[in-house]
């Protein structure tokens, strides 16, 4: 089963197109600010300033479509790309890292299954919410608590303090999951 609009709009038929919108850009940016990066196919332009020292450019998308032309200040380049790890590496390539636009394609096709899985338990959970929030309540929604992954704020004035959260938005089985497609950099 994919993840885009159609296939939630097919499962939550009861949820307006508004609501079905709400939950893809919702449980896509959960996903994102997570993940630190960006995990469905598409084009991707990324401006990225200081490159460090060893010349290696961390792109905000991948895996990276090896397959098609990665640009960089308009030129084809020819170097080394870690596509699994969106890593471009610029060794003797005479580009000034001071800054540099980088135009590549870079994304899954095909989300992999436990990644879907992961997706469709964040939407499930929204879709709840949503569903509820519509049942003769009055008030606005501002807060939305998905079980194993933490309570989504809507109004700033209810934002814990910095530090006061567990280490994670995400309980261990998402963890354990998505830990495979996080961005890590040490």
């Amino acid at each position: 089963m994919n993840f885009d609009l159609v296939e939630i709009e097919n499962k939550y038929p009861t949820l307006g197109p508004l609501e079905c919108q709400a939950i893809l850009d919702a449980t896509h940016e959960i996903m994102v600010g997570y993940l630190c990066r960006e995990y469905r196919y598409g084009s991707y332009t990324d401006e990225l300033t200081n490159i460090n020292t060893n010349g290696i450019a961390f792109l905000n998308a991948y895996p990276v479509e090896t397959s098609s032309p990665i640009f960089i200040n308009g030129a084809t380049f020819q170097g080394t790309v870690n596509d699994q790890m969106g890593e471009i590496y610029l060794e003797g390539e005479g580009v000034n890292r001071k800054k540099i636009l980088i135009d590549y394609s870079a994304g899954y096709q095909v989300i992999p299954a436990d990644l879907a899985l992961a997706l469709w338990s964040i939407a499930d959970s929204l879709a709840l919410s949503a569903s509820q929030a519509g049942m003769g309540s009055t008030q606005s929604l501002d807060s939305i608590t998905v079980p194993d992954v933490g309570t989504i704020r809507f109004s700033s004035q209810d934002f814990p303090a910095p530090g006061t959260t567990g280490s994670s938005q995400f309980g261990p089985l998402f963890e354990f999951i998505l830990n495979k497609y996080r961005r890590v950099i040490c």
